[in-house]
């Protein structure tokens, strides 16, 4: 691999959340063991076009392969609001 070649990660959405969830937001977050975070943080409300059960991001993530660790971790947070 290159060293300027990048990683892509890509959250299209989320299917079949329950009746309750009005609007959701994810958050994403690569770290490494320690949880120094190795990419920064993204942060995306889902979009207006979306239904409430069926929420569309369609969030792309892109990470140098450089900063990359055999022990990285992708932690993915949905937040949602009743």
């Amino acid at each position: 691999m290159e060293p300027n070649e990048l990683l892509d990660i890509y959250f299209d959405g989320v299917r079949f959340l329950p009746d309750n969830v009005s609007i959701t937001k994810i958050v994403v977050r690569i770290v490494d063991t320690k949880l120094n975070d190795l990419n920064p943080k993204v942060e995306k409300l889902a979009e207006f076009q979306s239904t409430f059960r069926n929420q569309v991001y369609n969030l792309k993530i892109q990470m140098p392969y450089a900063r990359l660790k055999p022990s990285a971790l992708c932690f993915v947070m949905l937040e949602t609001f009743d």
